[in-house]
């Protein structure tokens, strides 16, 4: 839920943009929204931008599964742009 319908309950073009961002990121990362794995970070969404903070490798986010299977292969060049597409 994007954080303006949460407060306002409201919902607008862009909190259809959050949510779109939000399942794009779900299925390059393999994480639910609210997976426990987060550690203190209590979202995805915080995960992530904890993530672009620190600078950290974009590839680190990616499901692991996906990860092991196409380094430096055009698709995963194509999973990164997506992930930009996300944020």
């Amino acid at each position: 839920m994007a954080p303006e319908i949460a407060l306002a309950q409201r919902e607008t073009e862009k909190s259809d943009v959050y949510s779109f961002g939000v399942v794009l990121l779900e299925v390059l990362t393999g994480k639910h929204p609210l997976d426990s794995i987060f550690s203190g970070e209590s979202n995805l969404v915080q995960w992530v931008q904890g993530h672009l903070q620190r600078q950290d490798d974009l590839s680190e986010i990616l499901d692991e599964v996906l990860r092991g299977r196409l380094v430096h292969t055009p698709e995963a060049r194509e999973m990164l742009q997506v992930m930009d597409v996300s944020l």
